[in-house]
C-alpha cells in the first residue's frame, strides 16, 4: 500500500580507534551534519543535496525523495546520530497519507550506515527500517517483534500484536514477503486477510537460503481502521 523513501545521509568515518577527545569532535561533526540533512529535506532545499552527496549518490536521492512527496507531501524527517556508533543515524519520518476518502499517519524509522570522501557521501546502506501507516483518529496501537536479522534459512518468529483489547469485534489480517519490486509496484501488493481471533498476527517465517534482506508487509483490518506494517529484515550467513 505504500513504500518508503529510501534516504542517504553523510557523516565522518572513522576507521581507526579514536582518543575520547577526537570522538567527541567527531560526533559533533555528525550531529552538525545531521541537522543540515534534515534542514534541507524539511525545507526541500535541493541545493543542499548538491554539497553533501556525490553526483551519482544525489541523482539517487533526489528522483526517490521526490517521488516519495508525491505520496506523502507533508512528510517531515528528524536526522540524529544512531546511539553508541560513529558511522550511523537515526532517522525518524512522519506524515500523513490519503487514500481514496481515508487518510492515514504515517510513522517510519530507519538505521542508515555511511561513509564519505572528499566531504561527500559516497555510500549507504539501510540497516534496518520498518514504517506503520495507521488509519488517522483511531486509538489502534501496535507491538512488532521482530528481529532485525536472522541466520540464511531459519525459521523466525514474527508477532504483530493489537493492544486493544478486543471485545466483540472481529478483526482481520494478513502477512507476506515482498521483493523489492513488488514493493515499488503497489499494484502488485495484495495481502490476503485472515479472521485474527488472538488480537494480532503471529506467524513464523521462513528466511532465503541467501544472504540480503526479506522484505515483510503485514495488514491488520479493524473496525476502527486500517494499519499496515512495512519491515526489512537482514539475512546473514553467520
Amino acid at each position: 500500500m505504500h513504500y518508503l523513501l529510501r534516504i542517504s545521509l553523510i557523516s565522518f568515518l572513522s576507521t581507526i580507534f579514536l582518543n575520547p577527545q577526537i570522538c567527541h569532535a567527531k560526533h559533533k561533526d555528525l550531529q552538525n551534519l545531521s541537522n543540515r540533512i534534515e534542514i534541507a529535506l524539511n525545507k526541500r532545499d535541493e541545493k543542499i543535496f548538491n554539497s553533501l552527496f556525490s553526483k551519482k549518490v544525489s541523482t539517487e536521492i533526489k528522483s526517490q525523495y521526490y517521488k516519495f512527496l508525491k505520496q506523502i507531501p507533508n512528510a517531515k524527517w528528524e536526522i540524529s546520530p544512531s546511539k553508541g556508533t560513529k558511522d550511523k543515524l537515526k532517522v525518524i519520518i512522519t506524515g500523513h497519507h490519503n487514500i481514496g476518502n481515508h487518510k492515514y499517519d504515517l510513522n517510519a524509522e530507519q538505521i542508515i550506515s555511511i561513509k564519505q570522501s572528499n566531504q561527500k557521501i559516497i555510500e549507504y546502506k539501510i540497516l534496518n527500517e520498518f514504517s506503520i501507516l495507521n488509519e488517522t483518529g483511531n486509538d489502534l496501537e501496535i507491538t512488532m517483534r521482530i528481529p532485525d536479522s536472522v541466520l540464511t534459512g531459519t525459521k523466525y518468529n514474527v508477532d504483530i500484536i493489537l493492544e486493544k483489547p478486543l471485545n466483540k469485534e472481529i478483526i482481520a489480517g494478513g502477512l507476506v514477503s515482498l521483493s523489492e519490486r513488488e514493493l515499488l509496484n503497489k499494484a502488485s501488493n495484495h495481502i490476503d486477510l485472515y479472521p485474527l481471533s488472538s488480537g494480532g498476527i503471529y506467524k513464523i517465517v521462513q528466511a532465503p537460503l541467501r544472504q540480503g534482506y526479506q522484505r515483510l508487509a503485514a495488514l491488520i483490518a479493524h473496525p476502527d481502521g486500517l494499519i499496515t506494517i512495512t519491515k526489512k529484515v537482514n539475512i546473514v550467513s553467520d
